[in-house]
Formats: C-alpha cells, structure tokens, sequence
C-alpha cells in the first residue's frame, strides 16, 4: 500500500499517513471533501445516471440509480420469489433506496433474469452490481473524475471511502480485488473506483471467468 501512483481505500473512520488524502466518494462528499473535490458525489451509486444504467439479467430494462438495480434484483427471506412490479417501479424512480426491507433484513440471493433463478450474494457482486456500476463510470462527467483522481494520485497518496468500505489489510487481504470475495463485509463501491482509477478491474474479471457457481 506504499505506491503513491495508486489510490487506496480505507473506511470513514480509518486515519490516513500524514500528507495523504482522503476523499469520500459518498453522496455526502459535498459535507466531507475539500474545496475541488465536493463533486465526488457523483460517483455515488444513489447518483442518478442520464439515461440510466442497464438492469443485468433483464434485457432492455434500465434503472435510473445502480443502487435501485443492485437492491431491487434481491430476493428477500419470507417472500415469495422477486417482485417485479416493485422493481420496475424502483428502477424508473430517481430516488435511490438503501434498504427496501429496512435495516438488517437479509436477502437469500439476486435474481438473474436470463434464467428466472436466483445467484448468490458474492456472485451477484460480479454480474450486478460491478457492470452496473462501471456502466456508470463510463459516463463523460463520471469519467472526467476517474481521470481527475488518477492524476492526483500521483502527485500525492490519496484514499477513498464510503460509508461501507474498510482497511482490507484489517481483514487479511492484500489486493482490493480480494474484496469482492468477502462475504463478511458489503463490496463497497469505493474499491471498485480504486480498482478503476488504478488500472485493475481485469482482476475482478479474471475472479468472475474463473467462478462457476
């Protein structure tokens, strides 16, 4: 984690070494970040994308937010399979939720789509909520701040964070894209904008061609 060329993640409340600089890439980076770097916002899942993002597994079907893709494919413990009329309704809605169930409900997978059936959490991770977001960082305003981030870096050693990230290296990993595979912990977004910024995200590619559950 020494290379000042790439940027690092860490969690909310993680210290930085002095003369880095941390940034958050939350919705809330306008409360968070510095002067010239407030727009990180937009690099926020609950952003809204112009034109939206597609919705993997349903073909033609796009969401406004990648956060209501991501939690409106779950299918939720005491219910009867995925609701699609909630989900079309989400998908179409600029106001991202977080919690569909609330706080602490637990999903038993995702629904895939192309086969009607339903993917596990960490495979979900790699066919959801990673295009999705990618998609998203493909947009000009989107990728002007990908590109913007990568420069500071090497000038300077910087970190991201949302609320959900954390020190890997705290949870015995040693590569971002270890995280991916971490059940225990969310898959923040933020280490998919590091992997990104640093050029690694076939690492992620490599993870998903190699696992065929």
């Amino acid at each position: 984690m020494s290379n000042s060329r790439q940027i690092q993640v860490c969690g909310p409340k993680d210290e930085v070494p002095e003369g880095a600089l941390k940034l958050s890439v939350a919705s809330r980076a306008p409360v968070f970040n510095p002067d010239g770097w407030k727009d990180l916002w937009l690099l926020s899942p609950f952003s809204v994308v112009k034109s939206g993002v597609a919705v993997p597994g349903l073909a033609g079907v796009r969401s406004q937010t990648v956060e209501n893709a991501w939690q409106f494919l779950k299918v939720w413990q005491d219910e009867r399979g995925w609701q699609e009329s909630e989900a079309m309704e989400a998908f179409r809605s600029s106001c991202a939720i977080r919690f569909p169930r609330g706080r602490g409900k637990k999903a038993i997978g995702s629904y895939w789509g192309e086969d009607g059936g339903v993917i596990s959490y960490v495979e979900a991770r790699r066919r959801i909520y990673a295009p999705c977001y990618l998609e998203m960082l493909e947009r000009k305003d989107r990728a002007v701040l990908i590109e913007r981030l990568r420069n500071a870096a090497s000038q300077q050693p910087i970190y991201v964070w949302d609320f959900d990230s954390y020190d890997i290296t705290r949870c015995g990993m040693t590569h971002i894209s270890e995280a991916i595979e971490y059940e225990p912990r969310p898959f923040a977004h933020a280490f998919i904008v590091a992997l990104v910024v640093n050029g690694d995200m076939d690492s992620i590619t490599l993870v998903s061609k190699n696992d065929d559950t």
